[in-house]
């Protein structure tokens, strides 16, 4: 069995991001999220992790 790694993704958000999403999820991996807004994203998959807060703020990169 092929082993996949958890993916970070900033922005993932965005127009494009959620293109990457969607991709990343169709190959069977996993995908760790940080949103500002996780209520608005639209894309759930049981492979997706969802993260509340901003990149620009160190500790919540630190997950």
């Amino acid at each position: 069995m092929k082993k996949n790694n958890t993916i970070a993704l900033l922005g993932g958000g965005g127009r494009t991001g959620k293109y990457i999403i969607e991709e990343l999820l169709s190959k069977g991996h996993q995908v760790k999220l940080l949103l500002r807004s996780p209520e608005k994203f639209q894309i759930e998959s049981p492979l997706s992790k969802f993260i509340k807060g901003m990149p620009l703020m160190r500790r919540q990169l630190v997950y």
